[in-house]
């Protein structure tokens, strides 16, 4: 055959879909010669036809082209043919076209002169990545539970599934190289470079798809459809490092990473998402130095938790609460002294852990995070839940925490008696007593607008105060924590509070007897945020419940001025 003919049929086949002539004119042992010399002529006119058109009406042209470029970047000039097919790879737009290519441009940089190879799979990989980083992904959908196996179905979830497989067998042939290349002067280059890489795949694509796996109702557990590829690309990251936690941690900072010049900065979340696959789902966890301490793993990972904490897509949020909950359960509950709980990177924690309790829509993703501030606050001492306590009392605004939290303290307080019951006369607890005590407890006989306050919004608290007065009053007779001195205030408080219930009881009362319309305007307020407005019925039940809210405080108030006019 002659060599314009090579071209020229292989046009024609290509054209006809004939994948068999195709595929017999770079196969032909004639044409060896011709189709090396001129692979970089060759790669455009495969590629032309890797369109999501070809693939959808005919995937076994699209695996014909593949294997095509599989078979010009094993004869031709590795140079000539990296240059081509990155040429073709900036010009795609479809995913499908990226994916197909990649097998033939996984072979051509392991065939690229080891010399430089560094530089060549910086180039080449860089490419890839901005592929990666414009795919599109999966909106909130507001699953939870097995419903989120579901997103795995969505066409935007099944794109990015598709190019992470595609991506875990690109990487397999490099990290084979890396591995058996250890003396290699350019292999620690090579390594920094996959470590890149790799990472930039964890914060995009795959932190927006879910890996937590699910229980049926047989109780197995189903895993999402792109855990596998997870699971690939973090024992990628295991290859390429020494000591898996340490190296990656400090990575976005080190020399190493500095040396490559990227344009683009590795995304903070890519570290986020490493840690959760890491610690959270165990994903080679058996590579994690046992060294170190499950507290230092909880304060290494804080900055990054947080990060997840604060991101708009749920996906990440539900990342960053598993991972948090994984390390939290994996300390012995009041097992830390003082020292730690004024540790700001455990503080960090708190307040981004906060507002996915008060404010995230899913209710999922709520319920966890509020198990894991109950795990936050119960891992400290009683000595060291002092300090916790009196950071989230200033803190925090949303009424239903600050039961929880005042509840929390009121037992911490109980315990302590107990404690000194057993040890008279010594006080093992300085903390919750006297100065320290009323240093935290006094706020809380104060109404933020004094009888006018919003009842309603702060009842939680009030009803927790309402509870952990009768009880220190009644518990503490020989006055060991100070109770006995904080009465006056106490009194004022009980005072206030029952003035503030006549004028909220009759507000609520008027409001009951008004003919309500759409241009009323009775609102109620969240941790500072007002709720959408709501319909005339839901409108007369919240009036009903904060009605029958304001007896139940009334009711429980009476026993605490009993107590404080003895």
């Amino acid at each position: 055959m002659a060599d314009k003919d090579v071209k020229s049929q292989l046009i024609r086949a290509l054209e006809d879909w004939d994948v068999v002539a195709a595929s017999d004119c770079l196969s032909c042992p004639s044409n060896h010669a011709w189709v090396a010399e001129n692979s970089m002529e060759l790669v455009p006119v495969v590629a032309q036809h890797l369109t999501e058109h070809t693939e959808m009406a005919g995937p076994h042209m699209a695996q014909c082209c593949q294997d095509l470029l599989v078979t010009l970047a094993n004869k031709g000039s590795a140079k000539e043919n990296l240059v081509a097919i990155l040429e073709q790879l900036d010009s795609f737009q479809a995913s499908v076209s990226v994916r197909r290519v990649l097998p033939g441009l996984a072979i051509v940089l392991t065939r690229i002169k080891q010399s430089s190879m560094s530089v060549s799979w910086a180039w080449a990989l860089s490419t890839v990545a901005c592929h990666l980083r414009t795919c599109t992904v999966p909106d909130n959908l507001g699953l939870e539970g097995v419903e989120r196996l579901s997103l795995d179905q969505t066409g935007a979830a099944r794109e990015c599934i598709d190019m992470l497989d595609a991506v875990a067998d690109f990487i397999d042939p490099l990290i084979n190289i890396v591995k058996t290349s250890v003396d290699e002067a350019d292999n620690k280059c090579r390594k920094s470079v996959l470590l890149y890489f790799l990472l930039s795949a964890l914060s995009r694509p795959l932190s927006f798809l879910s890996q937590h796996p699910e229980s049926d109702p047989a109780g197995l557990l189903v895993f999402p459809a792109s855990h596998a590829a997870a699971a690939r690309l973090v024992t990628a990251v295991a290859e390429v490092t020494t000591n898996i936690l340490d190296e990656v941690v400090k990575f976005p900072d080190s020399k190493e990473r500095k040396s490559l010049q990227e344009d683009e900065p590795l995304d903070q979340t890519s570290i986020s998402v490493f840690l959760y696959l890491l610690l959270g789902e165990g994903l080679c966890l058996d590579k994690v130095p046992a060294v170190y301490s499950k507290l230092y793993l909880l304060q290494r990972s804080s900055p990054h938790i947080s990060l997840l904490l604060k991101e708009p897509q749920e996906i990440r949020v539900h990342k960053g609460l598993l991972l948090l909950e994984k390390l939290l359960s994996s300390i012995t509950p009041s097992s830390l002294p003082p020292t730690e709980a004024e540790n700001p990177a455990l503080v960090s924690l708190m307040a981004p852990l906060v507002n996915v309790i008060v404010y995230q829509d899913v209710a999922e993703l709520r319920k966890l995070g509020f198990a894991c501030y109950s795990k936050f606050v119960n891992m400290f001492n009683l000595n060291g839940r002092y300090s916790v306590y009196n950071h989230l009392l200033n803190t925090v605004n949303h009424s239903g925490l600050l039961g929880w939290t005042i509840s929390s303290l009121k037992d911490s307080i109980a315990l302590s008696l107990a404690k000194y019951a057993e040890s008279k006369p010594a006080v093992q607890y300085p903390e919750y007593t006297g100065h320290s005590l009323a240093r935290i407890v006094l706020p809380l006989f104060r109404l933020a607008n004094g009888a006018e306050t919003d009842l309603l919004e702060v009842s939680d608290e009030v009803l927790a105060t309402i509870n952990f007065a009768h009880f220190l009053l009644v518990r503490d007779k020989e006055n060991i924590s100070g109770i006995q001195d904080m009465k006056s205030e106490i009194k004022n408080w009980v005072e206030m509070l029952t003035e503030g219930l006549k004028l909220s009881t009759a507000h609520y009362e008027q409001k009951l007897k008004e003919p309500f319309d759409d241009g009323s305007n009775m609102n109620v307020t969240v941790g500072g945020r007002d709720l959408p407005a709501m319909d005339e019925k839901k409108l007369k039940e919240v009036v009903r419940s904060a009605l029958n809210t304001f007896s139940l405080i009334q009711f429980n108030l009476v026993r605490v001025k009993e107590q404080v006019e003895k």
